[in-house]
Order: C-alpha cells, then structure tokens, then sequence
C-alpha cells in the first residue's frame, strides 16, 4: 500500500510540473509577442529568428541547408523546416522577398 502511494504521489508531482511548464511556457509566449521585438539574422549558414524581451534574447536557429520549400505570402515568409511548416509574419512583401532571395543564394565555399 505504501509503494501505491509513493506511485501515486510521484505521478501528481511529475503531472502538476508538466502543468506548470505548459502554463508558464504559454504566458511567457504571450508576453513575448506583446512587448518583445523581432529581428531576423541571415548569416550564410543559418537564419536566426532573435525575440529580444527587454535584455532577454532568445533565438531561433534555422540551418540554411534544413530549409525546404521557401514561399512568400501576403504577410510573410512560410518554409518547411524538418516535420514543421515555420512562418515568420509581421512582415512586409518586399521584405518576405528579400529574405526568400537571400535564402535562395548559394552559401559561400559551396559548388
């Protein structure tokens, strides 16, 4: 009876921290597109997808050779990274076509 109970008492608690992270994790996602600021990064061999929330970076790597599927819409930029389709909105047109054509270059030391 007591194993049951230690069981039962290790599941709630392993239960109640993944609750919390989940929670945690959509208010923080929530703050960041309230006040954080967006910046894309192209660098030659990676595309970073920076959320800047007052001094707090956080950044999103995208290798350039993982990166399938490259389209532009009306308020972004769409591309299929792995299983995932990745869209980067709040952009303009000209903006989503730059960075399609920037993608779409070779990178250097490449043949």
């Amino acid at each position: 009876m007591e194993l049951v109970c230690s069981l039962f008492t290790f599941g709630w608690l392993v239960g109640a921290i993944a609750a919390e992270f989940a929670v945690i994790n959509s208010l923080f996602r929530v703050i960041a597109r309230a006040f954080g600021r967006r910046y894309l990064v192209l660098e030659p061999d990676v595309m970073i997808d920076l959320c800047r929330i007052l001094t707090l970076n956080l950044p999103k790597l995208y290798f350039r050779k993982h990166i399938k599927n490259l389209r532009v819409e009306p308020d972004g930029v769409v591309f299929e990274y792995g299983k995932n389709d990745i869209k980067l909105d709040g952009i303009t047109r000209v903006e989503a076509e730059w960075v399609r054509r920037r993608l779409r270059q070779p990178t250097p030391g490449t043949a």
